[in-house]
């Protein structure tokens, strides 16, 4: 429920395509007063960031649109394109991730645009990539896929992305988090 409210305030946020110096420290009010999501991803990351801009006590533009950015990130909802809601929630995503398909593991999660996951999962394994069903520390990659990406953080495929966002940025795990149209760049039959 608190994920779905803090949604809601940042889609509140966001609405009039610009951010305040009050609606700022209201954000970081309210993370400070909700310490489950200021803990946990995704609050945290947005947390971290309004505590950084905050912290010189002088809010830039730069600043502000590097906030509205991740605050249109986080909601999948983008004004300025038209978008409301459907667009895919990327915090978690490692972009620009140099992927590996030779030795390395991968896990699936979600609903591919490609198919079913065996289809998936078999152009890894032809590619020499390896399958694991959970997530674990010694995870190279996490594939997301597109058709889950609007609700993940409300499902039940979301618990696999939140464990894997928490190997990796408490844990230091090596692990990144990727989308279905990444890997698909990577592998050989799709260039």
């Amino acid at each position: 429920v608190d994920v779905h409210l803090l949604n809601g305030l940042c889609k509140g946020l966001i609405a009039d395509r610009n951010l305040t110096q009050e609606e700022i420290r209201y954000l970081n009010w309210w993370l400070e007063q909700n310490g489950a999501l200021k803990n946990n991803y995704p609050g945290k990351k947005l947390y971290a960031l309004v505590k950084e801009i905050l912290k010189d006590g002088v809010i830039t533009e730069d600043e502000s649109l590097t906030l509205h950015k991740a605050l249109v990130d986080f909601t999948g909802c983008d004004l300025e394109s038209g978008v409301v809601d459907g667009l895919a929630t990327r915090l978690p995503i490692d972009v620009g991730a140099s992927i590996e398909l030779e030795g390395k593991t991968y896990c699936l999660t979600g609903t591919f645009v490609a198919g079913k996951r065996a289809v998936v999962e078999n152009l890894i394994k032809n590619a020499g990539g390896n399958i694991s069903s959970g997530i674990t520390q010694k995870l190279d990659f996490l594939v997301i896929g597109t058709l889950s990406f609007r609700d993940w953080k409300f499902s039940s495929h979301g618990r696999k992305i939140e464990k894997a966002i928490s190997y990796r940025d408490d844990n230091g795990a090596k692990l990144k988090i990727i989308s279905e149209e990444m890997l698909f760049d990577a592998l050989p039959s799709s260039r």
